[in-house]
């Protein structure tokens, strides 16, 4: 569900006006394989669903000449793997936020999640 709400919320005694961009079922923050497998499988069970992460492209990963040892794929490059990845999360229209997750806040029934200036 989309919305563009501000909350109130009161935290160290004072009061924090908080954007919103967007209402999600879960916030994944980090886009390797652990992500992306939980991305999937929340999605899978109609979760909305945002992946917060640097891209993947500047990952140590990516950067791999050889993965021999990753379940069900044999012999490949991290850049192939990643790029396998996240054509399915792009094929299962999951979003993907190129950031840093720099903050989660609890509040209260939610959490709310900054990324630059974006507040999840």
């Amino acid at each position: 569900m989309n919305s563009e709400k501000w909350r109130m919320h009161r935290r160290d005694g004072h009061i924090w006006q908080m954007g919103a961009k967007n209402m999600y079922d879960i916030i994944i923050v980090g886009g390797g394989p652990a992500g992306v497998s939980a991305a999937l499988t929340s999605h899978s069970r109609g979760k909305n669903v945002l992946v917060i992460s640097n891209s993947y492209k500047e990952s140590g990963l990516y950067k791999a000449k050889l993965i021999e040892n990753y379940p069900g794929m044999k012999s490949i490059s991290g850049a192939d793997m990643l790029e396998i990845m996240y054509d399915q999360l792009q094929a299962a229209g999951i979003e993907v936020k190129n950031a840093r997750a720099l903050t989660a806040m609890n509040m209260g029934s939610s959490f709310s999640v900054s990324a630059g200036q974006d507040y999840y």
